[in-house]
């Protein structure tokens, strides 16, 4: 009886190292791919404070490095009356009628590379 004990012991120890070997990896981090973290939370800070202090309705940031998506947020509202937050699919449109603005309503992508 022992013997079974210890067989199925060790197949239970088996089948939980074989199950976790096979989970997917979760997102990576900054640090993973080689950005500070330090700096994306400042940039996280101030994108904040860009909704809080109104000067932005709403704004979305991504982040990708080697093609991996290392950080998605949304802050603020796509419609303010309505307080519709900012989502995934939000669409951003300018709503001004001069082209001579110094800012948008939107910044389409930045791309900054170290070389």
């Amino acid at each position: 009886m022992k013997e079974h004990s210890n067989k199925f012991a060790w197949f239970i120890i088996l089948l939980v190292i074989f199950s976790s070997c096979n989970q997917a990896p979760g997102p990576p981090t900054p640090d993973d791919v080689g950005l500070s973290s330090d700096t994306l939370e400042l940039a996280i800070e101030k994108m904040q404070k860009l909704v809080d202090s109104s000067k932005y309705a709403g704004i979305t940031t991504l982040i990708m490095k080697d093609g991996k998506l290392v950080h998605q947020e949304h802050y603020g509202f796509a419609d303010i009356e309505k307080q519709v937050a900012v989502e995934e699919n939000t669409i951003f449109s300018r709503r001004t009628s001069s082209c001579s603005s110094g800012h948008s309503n939107s910044i389409t992508g930045v791309g900054l590379s170290p070389d």
